[in-house]
């Protein structure tokens, strides 16, 4: 089968700025 492919959102403050960078994950 395909990879299951999994996209986590984490919020976290940087600089005063408020960064949400996006994890993807590849699950075989």
């Amino acid at each position: 089968p395909n990879s299951v492919l999994e996209v986590v959102q984490v919020g976290f403050t940087l600089n005063g700025r408020l960064v949400r960078p996006a994890m993807v994950v590849v699950v075989q």
